[in-house]
């Protein structure tokens, strides 16, 4: 392996690990304590791992891999599907805030009858006069 191709695999390799961490709603700090990593520099650890600056021994991404619930191999070589969700959310980031990424991830963790409780409550908004005449203005 050519030193531009160990560069782009940990690249790649931390990257996965972000979003797995991120998917679950965990600081850096949060990850590194369930990895059992104990010192003052753990959130520096996680964040040298995710910025793809750190090559892990088969045991930490065992570890890693066991914490973020996916197989040392998915780790390791993240399967398509989830590189594709990865490229969309990294899109959705880009085109509308950090802000409203994060809120998405949140009412993605929410279930069913809860997603539904805000939906109802985010329509209801929408009909307040400010939004109506903004539409209003739109329209004409």
């Amino acid at each position: 392996m050519t030193t531009e191709e160990k560069q782009e695999y940990l690249k790649v390799f931390g990257e996965y690990v972000r979003y797995l961490r991120q998917k679950k709603g965990w600081s850096q700090e949060e990850l590194a304590t369930k990895c059992g990593y104990t010192s003052g520099t753990r959130k520096s650890t996680i964040h040298k791992i995710e910025a793809g600056k750190s090559d892990l021994s088969a045991s930490k991404i065992k570890t890693l891999a066991s914490v973020l619930g996916v197989s040392p191999a998915d780790l390791i070589d993240p399967p398509s599907e989830a590189r594709d969700e990865m490229m969309v959310c990294e899109l959705f980031e880009r085109c509308h805030g950090k802000e409203a990424f994060q809120m998405v991830q949140s009412f993605l963790q929410l279930d069913q009858s809860d997603r539904l409780i805000i939906y109802g409550e985010i329509l209801g908004m929408l009909k307040a006069e400010k939004y109506t005449q903004k539409e209003k203005r739109l329209e004409a």
